[in-house]
Parts: structure tokens; C-alpha cells; sequence
């Protein structure tokens, strides 16, 4: 931590001096307060930092979508941590894990393509699933024909083979994993997490958490999962729930100020 952010990050890449700067630190909803310690030491004494600030990556999400109150759903490659956020403070006892992430996507696909003959990717194993994630996707309506459902993926050899199973079910699995995975396995369904973490706060606040759904991650980006999402949650609360997306918002401003700089330059 001292060499990338003294020598890499100050010195290489913004060249600023960090005793002359502030500094705010984003951290896991989980980290412990000696992890957190930890990190002031080094900051105060050997960057000599003048002021630091330390938050939780879920509520600075809730902050980057212009809200103070609501529920932060954190879907990222290790964990997926839905938190419930009052007035700009993360309610830690109301914290869940869905324990499905983006490495359970990557595994799924190679289990599944194995029992298809396709194992012996070679080197570029973890690159072309992560491609493979790229082509994860949600549906409100399951009885469409397989033809719709066809996604076609071009291996490093120039091979195509079909995983329109492996992006459905995938990402299926979000919502339904006792389905799928069977009903002893250790995840919960997305929607029964933010309901269970809802519950976990007081019965004045629910409606007004239910105002902001604020989903972010990389898994979040998964076509048709904000629409599906705030349908499960709302079968299950009878009650109106906004999700946002606040990597969309991100797009969206990046995109206006591509258009007005003069130079455009490829992302």
C-alpha cells in the first residue's frame, strides 16, 4: 500500500506531493477496525497526509447517485453486499451477503462447458471467461424460443461455439439459485437479500430505503437485471421500489462531456 499509493500514485501519476493533499480512503462494508488502523498509520506517519477520510465503498456508491438514504447493492467480482444506508450512515447490523459474485459466474461457465467437452482452454482459460461473462443476460420472459436465446462466443482459435445456456442460466442464478444449484446450497436470491436487509432495519425507515435501490458493481451491468430486480422485490414487499443504476448515470455523463470536449478519443 505505501509503495503504490506514495511512489505511484502521488508521485507517477498525479504528481502531487501527498503531504499538500487530503486524502478519502474507500473500504469493504466488512473491513475491520484494524485493517483500518492499519491504513492510518501508514497514511499519517509515513505519507504524512494532512487529513484523511475513510467510507464505505457502499455508501460512497449511494453518495455517486445523488442520494443519502437507501440500499446499496454492491455486486462485485468476490462478494455481492447489499447494505442499507440512513442519512449517509452504513447500518451494519443489516448488512447481508447473497455469497454469488462474479467468480461463481466464471466457475459456473467452466463446469458447465467442461461437461460439453470444452476444458482445454490453455493459458487463456481466465480471459475467455471473462469474456464469456460479457455475454450474461436477464429475462422477464422465459418462454421465448431457443433461437432468441442463442449467443455465440469465437474462442482465441477462431472456434464458435454456443453458450446461450451458460449466459442465461448464469445469470439466472442470481434470483433462482435453489433452483438451479439445488436447495442446499449456501446462496441467497438477490431479491430475498435486499427484502431480508430491509427487514433488519426499523419498520419507519423500510419505505423510504425501497425509495433507492442503488445497484453498482460489475455485475450490474448485466442486461435486464434493474427491470427484473425491482419486479422480484416488489412481489415480495407489495410495496412501489426504484432501482437505480449508477454506472448508467456515469455512461451518461461521460458521454456528455466526450461530445463537448474536442477531441474524441476511443474507451
Amino acid at each position: 500500500m505505501e509503495r503504490i499509493c506514495a511512489w505511484y500514485l502521488f508521485y507517477k501519476e498525479i504528481k502531487v506531493a501527498p503531504e499538500d493533499r487530503s486524502m478519502m480512503l474507500a473500504c469493504s462494508a466488512v473491513s475491520s477496525m484494524d485493517e483500518k488502523l492499519k491504513c492510518c498509520e501508514i497514511i499519517f506517519e509515513t505519507l504524512n497526509i494532512p487529513a484523511l477520510c475513510i467510507q464505505s465503498q457502499t455508501v460512497l456508491s449511494l453518495y455517486g447517485s445523488g442520494y443519502s438514504t437507501g440500499i446499496s447493492v454492491d455486486l462485485r467480482y468476490n462478494t455481492a453486499d447489499i447494505c442499507p444506508v440512513y442519512e449517509g450512515g452504513l447500518i451494519r447490523y443489516a448488512h447481508m451477503q447473497t455469497n454469488y459474485a462474479g467468480a461463481q459466474f466464471a466457475n459456473f461457465f467452466k463446469e458447465s462447458l467442461a461437461e460439453k467437452n470444452y476444458h482445454d482452454f490453455g493459458i487463456r482459460i481466465q480471459e475467455i471467461l471473462e469474456g464469456m461473462k460479457r455475454y450474461l443476460y436477464i429475462t422477464q420472459d422465459i418462454s421465448m424460443s431457443r433461437n432468441d436465446y442463442k449467443r455465440i462466443y469465437t474462442l482465441p482459435s477462431a472456434e464458435k461455439i454456443d453458450i446461450g445456456y451458460e449466459a442465461f442460466m448464469g445469470a439466472e442464478m442470481i434470483f433462482q439459485p435453489r433452483v438451479i444449484m439445488g436447495p442446499n446450497v449456501n446462496v441467497i436470491a438477490l431479491q430475498e437479500a435486499i427484502v431480508t436487509a430491509a427487514m433488519k432495519c426499523d419498520a419507519d425507515l423500510r419505505s423510504e430505503l425501497y425509495e433507492a435501490v442503488i445497484l453498482c458493481g460489475g455485475m450490474s451491468m448485466i442486461p435486464g437485471l434493474s427491470t427484473r430486480l425491482a419486479t422480484e422485490v416488489e412481489e415480495i414487499t407489495h410495496k412501489p421500489v426504484n432501482i437505480f443504476l449508477i454506472f448508467c448515470l456515469l455512461a451518461l455523463i461521460g458521454s456528455e462531456t466526450r461530445r463537448s470536449s474536442e477531441t474524441t478519443k476511443p474507451i
